[in-house]
């Protein structure tokens, strides 16, 4: 348990499976109370129990992260609920159409669920966060895809794009307060997400890995913040 975030309330969007699961995990073991949000009421349950060796605290919820009402509902809820938040990780995302050409609302869905609720989220939080005690962090999970481009991949490319910079102007506005803003930019996870590109899990970052990282981030000393975290596999995933 680390002492910097022992009893810190901890938010973690699509904690139900994959990266966000792993934070949840990652953050329980650091003594973080959790409030966790996703769509699926059973894979919440899921991830808070794997979470409750660790923490005594967890709150979840089920809501769609695009529908700003139930969003602006459900975080009243939570801030009456808790009474303080110190750390948000805003994970939730959507891979979003293959095809350029496919319906143009599939585009406007990747954008809403990737970037615009999480700027939403952030700034319906802010106020609670800056009147927190104790460390306070706002980890947002981009990608590598976030820095370069991709066939295939254009409306979640420029989503991620706009995770990074929001990610960057946001830590500018928010500096002198003392709130780390940063973004982690993995390479392709061992997800489900990725699980029909033909890639050796094995040799893809693992859920794990990145949750590291926003521990890291969030334990970070109070005279420095890593704005920005890029990892790569070590391996190539491509390779049989």
């Amino acid at each position: 348990m680390s002492e910097e975030l022992n009893d810190c309330v901890a938010l973690v969007t699509g904690a139900s499976r994959g990266i966000g699961r792993a934070c949840a995990i990652e953050l329980a073991k650091a003594g973080c109370e959790l409030v966790l949000m996703g769509r699926d009421t059973e894979a919440l349950e899921a991830t808070a129990q794997e979470c409750a060796e660790f923490c005594d605290t967890i709150i979840f919820y089920a809501l769609d992260l695009a529908d700003p009402e139930a969003m602006a509902e459900t975080v009243e809820d939570l801030l009456e609920s808790t009474g303080k938040l110190n750390i948000i990780v805003n994970n939730a995302g959507v891979r979003g159409p293959l095809d350029p050409s496919a319906h143009f609302d599939e585009t406007v869905e990747t954008l809403e669920v990737n970037l615009l609720s999480m700027m939403r989220l952030n700034h319906q939080c802010i106020d609670a966060i800056l009147s927190s005690e104790g460390p306070k962090a706002i980890i947002n999970i981009a990608s590598v895809l976030g820095k370069v481009g991709l066939g295939g991949s254009a409306a979640y490319c420029a989503s991620k794009h706009g995770v990074v910079g929001y990610t960057a102007s946001l830590f500018e506005d928010l500096r002198s307060s003392g709130v780390k803003v940063s973004a982690i930019c993995p390479g392709f996870v061992n997800t489900a997400m990725v699980a029909d590109r033909g890639l050796a899990g094995e040799r893809m970052i693992q859920p794990q890995d990145v949750a590291k990282a926003v521990r890291f981030v969030a334990e970070f000393p109070g005279t420095g913040c890593p704005t920005e975290i890029v990892i790569r596999p070590q391996m190539n995933p491509y390779s049989a």
